[in-house]
């Protein structure tokens, strides 16, 4: 389990929103004590900070006092810290990095916004931080563009994965729901087309392909280390009306509408209302 104390506005750790921060992480750690189950990240995505070392450093003034607690009360757990820029820049952690050896450094990108490139800002920032020794732990991820929609990218997470395989970085996706984006690891509700995956999986504690939207199903696969392969979605939808026939299918106009100039027809095989 990560625990995390996660602010999206305002990403700058001097808010006053984060100052429960380490009271908080001294509560759960004194309650699980040196749990090995249990990683800690201090801060989502820094941002609304200097995109360079002095950002950099609001972040390590915020983070090292809450590392300094937990090794003080006898706790080793991984830390996670997120650097500028939606935790885009952990190469800053790299020229100064917290003094502690179980801390990490943050990455996060989306597959569709973000190229999987050498030669790109996210990738060659990381490139960078693992080249001058500091671990990297992609703690969000997206097979989408970076507002959770487009895609999803399947040949560019690939890549990327690829990367982080090589380099031997731990990486979590986002995001196990069943939100209507293309991030979304579950089918979501649309009306005419699919109803949304129950959270629950039920007694059986799992949830069927076809609960699963393209974006889970990859990844499921690539968390259990098997090359993607679709699945065939036609399988399990129905088609209801296709008009192939030539007729409206018995669809009229609701007699009781106030609405009387309309006409149904069918034209080249699908429904069609004039008025």
């Amino acid at each position: 389990m990560i625990v995390d104390w996660h602010v999206h506005a305002p990403g700058d750790p001097t808010d006053p929103i984060y100052e429960g921060a380490q009271e908080f992480f001294k509560e759960i750690s004194e309650l699980y004590p040196n749990d090995p189950h249990i990683i800690y990240e201090l801060c989502n995505e820094p941002n609304g900070i200097p995109n360079d070392k002095t950002g950099w450093q609001i972040v390590k003034d915020y983070a090292e006092p809450i590392t300094e607690m937990f090794r003080g009360n006898g706790n080793e757990n991984i830390v996670i810290v997120g650097n500028p820029n939606w935790s885009q820049k952990p190469d800053l952690a790299a020229d100064d990095p917290i003094d502690d050896q179980n801390t990490v450094y943050t990455l996060h990108f989306y597959a569709g916004t973000h190229e999987p490139s050498p030669d790109s800002y996210v990738m060659k920032n990381a490139i960078y931080a693992v080249e001058h020794g500091a671990p990297i732990f992609v703690s969000e991820w997206g097979t989408s563009e970076a507002t959770g929609d487009g895609g999803p990218y399947i040949e560019e997470s690939d890549e990327w994965l690829k990367f982080l395989n090589a380099n031997n970085v731990s990486w979590i996706n986002w995001s196990l729901t069943n939100k209507n984006e293309k991030s979304a690891a579950f089918t979501p509700y649309v009306y005419g087309e699919s109803k949304a995956t129950d959270l629950d999986p039920g007694p059986d504690q799992i949830w069927s392909p076809e609960e699963l939207s393209v974006s889970g199903e990859y990844v499921r696969a690539r968390i259990k280390g098997l090359e993607y392969e679709p699945i065939d979605r036609s399988y399990y939808y129905k088609t209801l009306w296709d008009f192939d026939d030539g007729t409206t299918q018995g669809f009229v106009v609701n007699s009781n509408s106030p609405v009387t100039d309309v006409t149904l027809t069918n034209e080249d095989n699908r429904l069609k209302s004039l008025v």
